[in-house]
């Protein structure tokens, strides 16, 4: 956990680590903070925070926390790595497609059909 922990504080460049910290580096990933894969670390997080920011430190609480997917995260090894980049694209890409009206509903649909 020590490890995790080290790593999440550089990849958020705080000298401690918040609960806030942790959610905001999750949202920059395009990571729910109600996904299920961080609700053990977020719980883990949150408890030890009560009272100040998150040290690294020995905790005999790990063991029941999955790091895959936080250490995945961590090393850009996800799906969509750069996630930020990614959806700078896609919104470049919808405010350039925004007021195309062009085309025709797809009736061959039967939820399209009744559409205007």
């Amino acid at each position: 956990m020590q490890n995790l922990i080290n790593n999440i504080r550089l990849q958020t460049q705080t000298a401690s680590l918040t609960l806030n910290d942790f959610d905001q580096f999750l949202a920059k990933n395009g990571i729910e903070k109600q996904d299920i894969r961080v609700k053990k670390v977020r719980e883990y997080i949150k408890e030890a925070t009560k009272f100040q920011a998150l040290q690294p430190r020995s905790d005999q609480n790990h063991d029941q926390l999955d790091h895959s997917f936080i250490q995945r995260l961590m090393s850009n090894d996800l799906i969509i790595p750069e996630f930020a980049t990614f959806r700078d694209h896609i919104e470049d890409i919808a405010k350039n497609v925004q007021s195309n009206c062009n085309g025709k509903v797809a009736d061959y649909i039967p939820e399209l059909k009744n559409i205007d």
